[in-house]
């Protein structure tokens, strides 16, 4: 390492060096960004294919009840009319 304010090289050299970690540290944090954002991309993918599983089971429920209830009403006017 170089003496303290001995020459313009020697400043140059620290200067250089500074220069080498800050780029070292910027690309280790652009790394960590990068892997940072291609797990929440497959975490909302992971939540949007469940998104949509709960939908289709939703849909399915919708429809089951929809063709259950003229059932349950008819039932029901049949059960009254027996008393």
């Amino acid at each position: 390492m170089c003496d303290i304010g001995v020459d313009l090289p020697c400043v140059v050299q620290t200067d250089l060096e500074d220069q080498m970690n800050d780029l070292k540290n910027a690309e280790d944090h652009a790394k960590k960004a990068m892997a940072d954002a291609a797990r929440m991309a497959d975490e909302l993918r992971q939540e949007q294919d469940h998104s949509a599983q709960i939908e289709k089971m939703r849909r399915t429920l919708e429809t089951q009840v929809s063709s259950l209830t003229p059932m349950i009403l008819f039932s029901f006017s049949f059960k009254l009319k027996c008393r």
